[in-house]
């Protein structure tokens, strides 16, 4: 008697192939929003430091910090009065700029706090 050859898969070597993908790939989705955490965190520490240094900067022109209230550093404007807000140019009335842009918080609706 002559057999014939079994052509495809099993269900079960179909099942077995799946399971393995999702353990696979929740493994990697897990790792992935790990490295994301860490992205954003890295991104906060370099924002915090560029802020400390323009506040530094700022200390060796005017021999104090920039006031703040609310939140916001205030010593921006023509009357070096004005709030500088998150996301804006942190510059004084003499027009030193010393940041650019003030960085925000990535998460919607956040942003730093200075007091």
């Amino acid at each position: 008697m002559v057999r014939k050859s079994q052509l495809g898969f099993t269900l079960i070597e179909i099942l077995v192939v799946m399971a393995i993908l999702a353990i696979l790939s929740a493994i990697g989705i897990g790792s992935f929003q790990s490295s994301q955490q860490k992205a954003r965190d890295s991104e906060r520490k370099s924002s915090f430091k560029q802020i400390g240094i323009a506040l530094e900067t700022y200390y060796n022109d005017y021999s104090q910090y920039p006031t703040g209230s609310g939140g916001d550093i205030y010593g921006c404007g023509v009357d070096g009065i004005e709030a500088c807000t998150w996301g804006s140019s942190f510059n004084d009335d003499k027009g030193t700029v010393y940041m650019v842009e003030l960085p925000d918080d990535q998460r919607v609706g956040r942003s730093f706090y200075y007091e």
